[in-house]
Order: C-alpha cells, then sequence, then structure tokens
C-alpha cells in the first residue's frame, strides 16, 4: 500500500504528539537541507519529509478500515449532495 493510499481519521488526531514527533525527527532533517549539493539530494531529502510524516501520522492515529462490505460506489459527492 503506497502512502496516497492511507486514509486516516484525522478528527482522532493527536496532534500534540504528531508535532513533537515531527519536531523531533525534522530537527535531523533540516540540518541535511543546509547542505544541500544537487538535485538528487532534493529528491532524498523530500521522500524523507514524507515518509517522516507517514510514520508519524501511523503512530498517532488510527487508519480507515475497510469492510468487506464497504460501498465501493459510494463517493464523497453521493454523501455531500445526501446531506443537501
Amino acid at each position: 500500500m503506497s502512502n496516497r493510499d492511507k486514509k486516516y481519521i484525522t478528527k482522532k488526531f493527536n496532534w500534540h504528539l504528531f508535532d513533537l514527533n515531527l519536531t523531533q525527527t525534522l530537527s535531523n532533517i533540516y540540518c541535511d537541507i543546509n547542505d544541500i549539493d544537487s538535485e538528487t539530494e532534493i529528491d532524498e531529502i523530500a521522500l524523507r519529509l514524507v515518509d517522516t510524516i507517514t510514520k508519524a501520522c501511523d503512530l498517532i492515529s488510527p487508519k480507515v478500515k475497510k469492510s468487506k462490505k464497504s460501498n465501493n460506489w459510494w463517493t464523497r459527492e453521493i454523501n455531500d449532495k445526501r446531506k443537501q
């Protein structure tokens, strides 16, 4: 499952824990940003940032679980129209 496929229940995020986790981890990446010499290094740091944010989300948030009975055809658009 790619990072884009993961879904988190953001209403249940522990934002304080998320902030602490990111602050600790990003301080290491920040040091590397000052020493960038090439586009390849920029790409590597960008991937590390995405990975760091994903790991922080994995630590603090429950994931949306698809049940066997989930309606794959139900979209956000349908849900919005239903609420109107």
